[in-house]
């Protein structure tokens, strides 16, 4: 929908500006200001507007974007103005303010004063790309006194058509910034409209070199790093021409996952930076070679940024539309099927897994504010339970399903592999127990368990089949496996329901 400016001739269009031929400078200007007191169904609407996108609502016309945060407080408004080189800085975001009151209006609100800024868009496009980093973050801080999220970021994002990378992407063009991606274009994601892709593999040298060529960034988050040795190489490349990098870690970093409680404060496996693909191990129930390589990632990270400019996220499970490993979609589809279902353990077990759209918002969030430290990125402790999750998935899926509790011990004892057969199923003390306090503190939001359910199921109701994915072939527990443990937990003549 468009809203129309208001009738002053001081105030073009975009579109008529472009018929007009009118030529000249180019500002990115970005408006600020409060909204007016708002009534109960004011409120309710511009929420309702919040639930479509995952960090701001934004309401996107032909003359510029009004995005705000679920606060209610403030909002902004980035737009492009065209003008004669002669007009003065005033009068340019004067237009620039006349259309962010006729946008703000046209959300059915009011607003109270304006606080604008312009950046001559020319200037920026003729930067050097290896100019130095402290004076463009000296210049965005004149621009930007105190806005947060307010700039028009350019972001990197390595990977970022399947699952994590796709919600951050998803997240940052629905925040207005400006996207590029950088994978090899084989697998089955799909970029978004409006993100510029560079295809390329980065494994190899010529195709990282030909990348840092398209840019520069305010900052690169890294989905797809797995190898120490290639990261590094990645990270040291993009140095020069981004300002900060963002790695997706994971709490398998951890020495001590899944068997204790941790905090970032808690000793992480040991890894060289540019460590090669074989290095680490695998030990049952304990740490792994892909733990062991994401440690050696994050070191990477730091060694080629610096640690003033790199921000490590260690989420703990992820869950969500296109989830390509498939527990949560597995769960879905197995209650929906109905019948006896086999449940593990307690239902009162906590959880605490995260939203990926929650997990996209955090990163930008990160990226805005500068963030440089390690957070863990997880619901709260105790924030749902198993016997939530699996009551969750038999509401938006209708299924008329009845739950067993079945002992770890007996599931255990019958040979039902953890985490794998039935997924998110773990009895160890450490797996749901991950203090995430400090990554609450910087801004992280998390929606109730059940809106990621019913998110899962509108997707993959809407969408078919997940798509297939090596990890994927692990998950899940066979029909007859399932009716076989049941039947023994029945003969036991332990049950008491």
């Amino acid at each position: 929908m468009r809203v129309e400016p208001p009738s002053d001739e001081a105030v073009t269009s975009s579109t008529d500006r472009k018929a007009s031929g009118m030529t000249g400078k180019a500002y990115q200007v970005i408006v600020r200001g409060k909204f007016a007191p708002l009534d109960a169904g004011q409120r309710a609407a511009l929420l309702a507007r919040a639930d479509e996108h995952d960090v701001f609502a934004a309401r996107f016309t032909e003359e510029g974007t009004v995005t705000y945060e679920r606060s209610l407080v403030a909002f902004t408004f980035r737009c492009v103005v065209r003008a004669p080189a002669e007009d003065a800085e005033d009068v340019v975001t004067g237009r620039a303010e006349a259309l962010a009151s006729a946008a703000v209006r046209g959300l059915g609100v009011d607003h109270g004063d304006l606080a604008s800024v312009s950046t001559d868009l020319d200037s920026i496009k003729v930067r050097p790309r290896d100019a130095d980093r402290k004076e463009l973050r000296r210049r965005r801080a004149a621009v930007l006194p105190s806005g947060r999220h307010a700039w028009c970021m350019r972001l990197l994002v390595l990977g970022g058509t399947w699952f994590v990378g796709h919600a951050i992407v998803t997240a940052a063009l629905d925040a207005g910034w400006e996207v590029t991606t950088f994978h090899r274009g084989t697998s089955a994601g799909t970029d978004l409209k409006g993100v510029r892709t560079v295809q390329g593999d980065r494994t190899k040298p010529a195709d990282v070199a030909a990348l840092t060529g398209t840019g520069p960034w305010d900052a690169v988050v890294d989905t797809s790093g797995y190898v120490p040795r290639n990261t590094l190489h990645v990270a040291r490349a993009l140095a020069p021409v981004a300002d900060r990098y963002v790695f997706v870690s994971t709490v398998s970093v951890y020495r001590d996952w899944p068997r204790k409680p941790l905090s970032e404060d808690s000793a992480v496996l040991p890894c060289p930076p540019d460590a090669g693909p074989n290095h680490g191990t695998d030990t049952e129930d304990g740490p792994t070679r892909y733990g062991y390589q994401k440690s050696g990632c994050e070191a990477a990270a730091v060694a080629a940024f610096g640690p003033d400019r790199t921000t490590i996220l260690r989420p703990g499970v992820v869950l969500g539309p296109r989830e390509y490993v498939g527990r949560l979609p597995w769960w879905l589809r197995r209650v929906a099927a109905g019948g006896q279902v086999l449940a593990p353990g307690s239902p009162d077990r906590p959880i605490q897994p995260v939203d990926v759209r929650d997990l996209a918002a955090f990163t930008l969030r990160t990226v805005a504010d500068g963030i440089s430290d390690a957070l863990n990125v997880c619901a709260p402790v105790g924030a749902a339970t198993f016997g939530e999750l699996l009551a969750a998935c038999a509401d938006v899926t209708g299924a008329a399903a009845s739950f067993e509790w079945v002992p770890d011990d007996v599931l255990l004892g019958q040979g039902v592999r953890q985490w794998s057969e039935l997924p998110l199923w773990r009895a160890y003390e450490g797996v749901w127990r991950v203090d995430a306090t400090r990554a609450r503190q910087a801004g992280l939001l998390y929606r109730p368990l059940s809106e990621t359910v019913a998110g899962t199921w509108r997707w993959l109701t809407e969408a078919g089949e997940t798509r297939i994915h090596d990890r994927a072939v692990e998950i899940g527990l066979s029909r007859d496996k399932e009716q076989r443990v049941l039947t023994v937990w029945e003969a036991s003549g332990k049950r008491t329901g």
